[in-house]
């Protein structure tokens, strides 16, 4: 799937690196997420990008560290 990116009407861009670009311009500067067989070309995207990618080896613990890190942040 090819999107518009909104900003530049004739850019084209797939649905992750348009994704990434709404997250960053939101202001989100880190993903907490587990690496499998779908999101791998994702991940790719977010560990090419600004946002820093944290990897963990479940989504257990994917919670736990996204949780922790947003209490220290605060």
């Amino acid at each position: 799937m090819v999107l518009l990116h909104p900003e530049t009407s004739h850019r084209a861009t797939n649905v992750g690196a348009y994704l990434i670009e709404r997250l960053r311009l939101l202001g989100l500067s880190h993903v907490f997420g587990v690496p499998g067989d779908y999101v791998l070309g994702f991940f790719k995207q977010l560990s090419d990008s600004e946002i820093d990618l944290i990897t963990t080896c479940d989504e257990l613990n994917a919670g736990y560290a996204a949780d922790a890190y947003a209490r220290i942040r605060e």
